[in-house]
């Protein structure tokens, strides 16, 4: 539908702008039908009501004047009569003064003739009127009593039928008016009711399309929400919106894949950790083996260093021995032939356990130079297992310090048979000259 097109703020202010229209049409009739109402009161109150008054006004001065023309042939003496005549002067007055008033007062054709009409019948009624004052100032009351019972009260009927159909016309103007009213009240309250419905359902629909277009893709927003927080990656939305809920849920999408990447990026992240922990474990067990190697070779080392220990003992008490006889072999080297060959072959002996001593410190030093080298390798395997090859380094770092020093009483064992030997050598030089014939 063409409104998913539409932001929700200007759906909101379509359907504020419909009501507004709709109040405004509704105001605009209400509005109307006042003035229609107004207009027709005014025209009774101001027209049609006053004409009837004054009609009746017209009926009432008529008879006033009719009255006091009766009373005036019936003074037979003239006693009244000039009061009577100023009476129906003013009356006359006051009835031209009213016709003037309707004359001017209303337009329309049906009450112009009727009060043109009226003027004529009063004309004759004055003229009528005329006739009987002559009759009565030339005191012809006779004649003047004729006159008015055959003249004048024609003329009167005729009058007051005019001025009564004047009145006919006005109340059924103003009934006309009434109904006029009535019928522009009862159209616009249709009208007004009708515009009501049509709002009250318009709004209905509206307000209905509208929260639902709104809540529809929030309650599915709120869902994928839901999945994506319990773990659920696998859901997926699609929205025919283009208001801001459609970008709501696009962007939700969205950001389910950018996760769905992460956490692919992550498994393989947890993967490579895996292998390199499978790795590190090797590389650990592969040290652990390396390093009881070195521990049995630093234990062999130490048992060597041991025998060498007692051989080099040895080797100083034969050496001690060894000079101890050489020198009482050279006061009795002339006298004691045969023990200067015993001397000269304990001097052989030792010279021969010097060199055995040195090949087997050539050996010792070998050994620490390898178990240095493999203590600098479990070094460097330690350090890159990192904490778990922590334990590794210190025991490396231990069978190292134990190689050095097993090289450095190896090199100072060296020494010393070397002085050993050179001593053997030289003892046994005299030896050797004592031995040959004078």
């Amino acid at each position: 539908m063409f409104l998913h097109n539409i932001k929700i703020r200007s759906k909101l202010f379509m359907a504020f702008g419909l009501f507004i229209v709709l109040m405004v049409v509704s105001s605009a009739l209400s509005l109307f039908s006042l003035d229609r109402a107004n207009t027709g009161m005014q025209n009774i109150i101001t027209n049609d009501y006053p004409t009837t008054v004054k009609a009746n006004l017209l009926i009432d001065n008529f008879n006033d004047f009719i009255i006091a023309q009766q009373l005036m042939l019936l003074d037979e003496e003239g006693r009244w009569s000039q009061s009577s005549q100023k009476e129906l002067d003013e009356i006359s007055q006051r009835i031209t003064a009213l016709l003037d008033e309707l004359s001017s007062n209303r337009h329309d054709a049906a009450s112009q003739k009727i009060i043109t009409e009226i003027r004529e019948a009063r004309q004759q009624y004055l003229e009528s009127r005329f006739r009987i004052l002559q009759d009565i100032q030339s005191h012809n009351r006779q004649a003047a009593i004729q006159e008015m019972m055959t003249r004048t009260v024609q003329v009167q009927k005729v009058y007051k039928d005019k001025v009564q159909e004047l009145i006919a016309v006005q109340d059924a103007q103003m009934h006309n008016a009434g109904v006029q009213v009535e019928g522009d009240f009862k159209t616009n309250r249709t009208l007004l009711i009708t515009l009501a419905l049509i709002s009250i359902a318009a709004g209905c629909v509206m307000g209905w399309y509208i929260v639902r277009s709104i809540t529809r893709p929030l309650d599915d927003a709120v869902r994928f929400a839901e999945a994506i927080a319990d773990g659920d990656l696998t859901r997926h939305i699609t929205t025919d919106y283009k208001d801001e809920t459609g970008v709501l849920l696009q962007a939700l999408m969205a950001m389910k894949t950018r996760l769905l990447d992460i956490v692919q990026e992550v498994q393989n992240g947890s993967e490579s950790i895996s292998t390199a922990a499978a790795q590190i474990v090797a590389g650990n067990q592969d040290l652990a083996a390396r390093t009881e190697e070195q521990a049995s070779s630093v234990e062999e080392t130490a048992a060597s260093m041991e025998q060498i220990t007692a051989t080099v003992k040895n080797t100083a008490d034969h050496t001690s021995e060894a000079t101890k006889l050489s020198a009482g072999a050279a006061s009795v080297v002339k006298n004691n032939g045969e023990m200067m060959n015993q001397v000269t072959q304990k001097m052989r002996v030792i010279n021969d356990t010097a060199n055995r001593m040195s090949d087997i410190i050539n050996i010792i030093d070998s050994i620490a130079f390898q178990t240095n080298i493999l203590a600098l390798n479990a070094a460097v395997e330690a350090a890159r297992a990192g904490e778990h090859g922590r334990g590794f380094a210190v025991v490396a770092g231990e069978v190292r310090q134990l190689a050095q020093k097993s090289a450095s009483s190896a090199s100072e064992i060296r020494n010393l048979i070397e002085d050993s030997t050179s001593q053997t050598q030289e003892g046994d030089a005299p030896g050797g000259e004592s031995q040959r014939p004078d």
